[in-house]
């Protein structure tokens, strides 16, 4: 028997077993569907008359492109932009990981927002590449995003358990900490929104494997998905050929 072939195969397998991390209740890999991999909740893309949707190459297989118009939802009526929405109540502790390729941003691209309030529980990006994340009053910036880059950004929040109106933010991009803040805490709705919803604008940008955990995720869960996974089809192509090539050597 060749054990080192043996033990190159079970390594692979066990990737493949363990790729996600523990507590993820919602994922998107938007590989040419809004199909809840995770959770099977209930998603719902929202056609609007002047928004486009289309799927594209993204940073693991497919990703979904979104081209909406600029203030086409200032007074409230989304149903003019494209966007996705998401049945599912954030918990107390969470956290939200996306890969996101801006696309010509304006004031104000959404990358998520919430049922509960146009201004709670929100991430955006401005016309000046300004990236903001906040549950109410206290925010969490990165300043330059460049259009055009891929970047994975981690987006996590812990309710204060001594003192529940109270929260801590954390905004991670490409792994690394970008900044941390406190600040009030307020309900979330019952549905999640990306790239627009609940009267905000919508977004001219790519989305690719989003993520929602039920856990404030650690620094090293969050670079660890800052690295993009090999898809399950290209680990059993290298499993064959660790095979083949084992074959081979007799």
């Amino acid at each position: 028997m060749n054990y080192s072939r043996l033990l190159m195969v079970s390594l692979l397998v066990g990737v493949m077993a363990n790729s996600g991390h523990a507590g993820l209740v919602v994922h998107l890999p938007l590989d040419g569907n809004l199909d809840d991999v995770a959770g099977g909740h209930t998603t719902t893309l929202t056609d609007g008359f002047f928004g486009l949707t289309n799927y594209v190459p993204g940073k693991i297989g497919d990703a979904l492109k979104f081209t909406n118009p600029q203030g086409s939802a200032t007074s409230g009526s989304t149903w003019e932009i494209d966007y996705v929405g998401i049945d599912y109540t954030m918990t107390d502790e969470g956290s939200v990981a996306l890969w996101y390729t801006s696309e010509s941003p304006y004031n104000y691209s959404t990358i998520l927002a919430n049922s509960a309030d146009p201004n709670d529980w929100e991430m955006w990006v401005y016309g000046d590449g300004r990236a903001r994340a906040r549950i109410q009053d206290a925010a969490v910036t990165r300043p330059d995003v460049v259009v055009g880059q891929a970047y994975h950004i981690a987006w996590t929040w812990d309710r204060d358990d001594a003192d529940p109106s109270q929260a801590t933010i954390n905004l991670y991009f490409d792994g690394a900490l970008v900044e941390s803040n406190t600040g009030a805490w307020v309900d979330p709705g019952d549905t999640v929104f990306f790239a627009g919803g609940n009267g905000n604008d919508g977004a001219n940008a790519i989305f690719d494997d989003f993520r929602i955990y039920d856990h404030t995720l650690s620094a090293a869960e969050v670079a660890a998905l800052a690295i993009p996974e090999p898809s399950t089809l290209a680990l059993l192509a290298l499993c064959g050929l660790v095979i083949v090539a084992g074959k081979r050597k007799r």
